[in-house]
């Protein structure tokens, strides 16, 4: 649907640069930017249908561990 066009790349951009903030930003700017990036990725993934919201959710987390490096803990 539209709805799931509009919001897909919005949750996959901002999950990403969640990811990313957190993993690489200082702790002080991790602090400002991550509750309002966070929010918003959220509302975008819960405004999308379920198969869409799972990759919504998942596409940030694969990418971080997978292609990045990250750990999950």
């Amino acid at each position: 649907t539209i709805k799931t066009i509009f919001f897909l790349p919005i949750a996959l951009f901002f999950g990403t640069f969640l990811v990313a903030t957190t993993n690489n930003a200082p702790y002080y700017a991790v602090m400002r930017q991550a509750p309002a990036i966070g929010t918003l990725w959220v509302w975008s993934v819960l405004e999308m249908p379920v198969g869409a919201a799972v990759v919504g959710a998942l596409g940030p987390l694969a990418w971080g561990v997978w292609w990045m490096g990250y750990g999950i803990m």
